[in-house]
């Protein structure tokens, strides 16, 4: 309970005060390292191409030139929002070249494929807005993005960042969910039957066949999809992400062939990413049309 003698009571705001402020300061620490992530994943991307173009005589991946020191100005928060820029038109191309094919295969063959990977990579959309929305220019003027999301009374939430930041969720947590399903269902039928023998459709150790992460990313994306405690579901989402990353994206460990390793570092790196997207989103605010919303409403 709180004291009631006046230096006493001084005492104990003081010290409820140094909390805040440490706690404040841990999770302004949490936010950069979830920045880092993001650009961790395009620095594997630009590794991985350089590692193919060095080893196997590909033609040199051009791209590379600008998006190398984009990255690493984002790792260590220098010069964020051009930087970010830079990062969100690569994303921006790559994400509409993967759509292009997808559409011009569902004409062609009439099926629309969209594996876990491709879900990602258009989760790293939102993230890169993410950073570039929290970031100010010190002389109190707002960057691009951040002038669209936000009002000119500061970080207050705006029509237009709920409506983006509910499209964003929707988005997001809709891909998730479409993906468990197909993981789910293709994960409960593992094995072919070819000359009355059962094969797994996997190897061993594919990072494709842990059920439980599935299982609980479709879980926690219903929550998320209607904006039900959105803030516990999306930092429950960026835990199981990052434990999917450790384990079953571990490709430091894995036994399998040089093209699945590579596969599977790049799934480590886009799941830290997405998992640093999603704690980014509780920082800017996930917006006003949220289920919580409506009940913080009605109770008020």
């Amino acid at each position: 309970t709180e004291p009631t003698a006046n230096g006493s009571r001084w005492s104990y705001w003081q010290r409820r005060i140094q909390s805040w402020n440490t706690t404040y300061k841990l999770y302004e620490k949490l936010i950069r390292v979830a920045q880092a992530a993001v650009a961790l994943c395009y620095l594997n991307q630009i590794g991985t191409s350089l590692q193919i173009w060095y080893q196997y005589n590909q033609p040199f991946p051009i791209w590379t030139l600008p998006m190398l020191p984009a990255a690493l100005l984002v790792m260590f928060n220098l010069y964020p929002i051009p930087a970010c820029g830079v990062l969100l038109t690569y994303a921006t191309v790559e994400s509409s070249m993967l759509t292009a094919r997808q559409v011009m295969g569902f004409f062609t063959y009439g099926y629309l494929y969209i594996n876990e990977l491709m879900t990602k990579k258009f989760a790293l959309l939102g993230a890169i807005g993410l950073i570039m929305a929290q970031h100010y220019n010190p002389k109190g003027d707002k960057p691009i993005m951040a002038g669209l999301l936000l009002s000119s009374e500061g970080e207050s939430m705006t029509q237009r960042k709920s409506v983006l930041m509910l499209i964003g969720r929707l988005l997001l947590s809709s891909l998730f969910l479409y993906v468990g399903i197909t993981e789910i269902s293709r994960q409960a039928d593992s094995t072919v039957e070819h000359d009355g023998h059962a094969h797994r459709r996997r190897a061993e150790g594919d990072g494709h066949d842990y059920m439980w992460y599935k299982l609980m990313e479709f879980a926690l994306g219903l929550p998320f999809l209607v904006g039900y405690k959105t803030n516990w579901a999306a930092r429950m989402l960026a835990l199981v992400l990052a434990i999917e990353a450790m384990t079953a994206w571990a490709w430091w460990s894995s036994k399998l062939h040089v093209g699945y390793v590579l596969h599977a570092r790049e799934h480590f790196a886009v799941n830290v990413a997405v998992a640093g997207g999603l704690l980014m989103l509780t920082h800017v605010g996930v917006g006003k049309y949220t289920v919580d919303e409506m009940l913080r409403k009605k109770d008020a």
